[in-house]
């Protein structure tokens, strides 16, 4: 949940939808957000990170303003940053104070992105075989 009024969906559609939860009416769509299936998403303080079957994730400024019935999203793109493994980003994760996240892939590789530069670290050693379905890092 982006607030308590406010959640995001993403799907094959290319789109990220925005929701408002005491009305169930959509309250802003991001159209083609990426260019193939938007895969996973994930938001802290202000900001969302989706990552997609392009091989990209990328990282949105939100601003949630209104209340209720008359809320409204604004969204601005800050990065893109494209997988060098050419792989789907299946997941998405924050790691340690929330200013970095890690990402895995369809090919099993992770890489870790900055949310304050866009910058992305590669890790090159592969963590699977094949698909990451899903990363969980300890909050404490």
């Amino acid at each position: 949940m982006l607030d308590k009024n406010v959640f995001a969906s993403a799907g094959i559609d290319l789109s990220i939808k925005f929701w408002n939860t005491n009305s169930g009416t959509c309250i802003h769509t991001i159209e083609n957000a990426h260019s193939c299936s938007v895969l996973s998403l994930l938001y802290s303080n202000k900001v969302l990170i989706s990552a997609g079957s392009d091989n990209a994730v990328k990282v949105w400024e939100l601003n949630i303003m209104g209340k209720d019935e008359k809320q409204m999203v604004m969204c601005t793109l800050k990065y893109k940053i494209i997988n060098p493994f050419c792989q789907s980003c299946r997941t998405i994760a924050f790691l340690g104070d929330g200013s970095k996240v890690l990402v895995g892939d369809d090919g099993g590789h992770m890489l870790i992105v900055d949310l304050q530069t866009g910058a992305c670290e590669i890790k090159r050693e592969k963590l699977h075989a094949s698909i990451i379905w899903k990363l969980e890092v300890a909050t404490e």
